[in-house]
């Protein structure tokens, strides 16, 4: 086997392998498992917005994430991209209490819940569908199409 391609092979695999891992966290959808689902309810410890695919990024390619202590212990929290959270004025601060009922998945950060409902301050708002979807789906970065999307109820 020629020195180049023995070094060129790992190369690849390890760019496939953090390449699916950065799009659990651009797409949602296709990592939610509905037979993962959990409910957990808990108070926000740290908030964070991350670029989807690492480095510099607009911010339409942020996504938010919480950090969330429960009595089960402490979970990383997948909202969702950060135009859509604005639209929505969910701001969750740090010692408000949360429930979040999602899909607990594995990703290159750990585990893992992406978000699928949130209640808040006694409203909830729903990010995906039952099979993970998000909402957002086709809004294109923040413009939003006639009809809007779901208000937290």
């Amino acid at each position: 086997m020629p020195c180049e391609f023995r070094l060129v092979l790992p190369a690849f695999f390890l760019a496939l392998v953090l390449g699916l891992g950065s799009e659990a966290w651009a797409q949602g959808g296709r990592f939610y498992d509905p037979q993962t689902v959990v409910t957990v309810k808990g108070q926000v410890e740290k908030l964070e917005v991350i670029n989807r695919r690492g480095g510099a990024a607009p911010s339409g390619r942020q996504v938010q994430l919480i950090q969330l202590k429960t009595a089960q212990g402490t979970f990383l929290i997948h909202l969702g991209p950060s135009w859509f959270m604005e639209q929505q004025k969910l701001a969750p601060q740090v010692g408000d209490s949360l429930e979040v009922t999602g899909s607990k998945v594995s990703t290159r950060r750990g585990e893992v819940i992406m978000a699928a409902e949130v209640t808040w301050h006694g409203k909830t708002l729903k990010l995906r569908d039952a099979q993970g979807t998000p909402v957002w789906r086709g809004q294109g970065g923040g413009r939003q199409r006639p009809g809007g999307p779901t208000q937290p109820q």
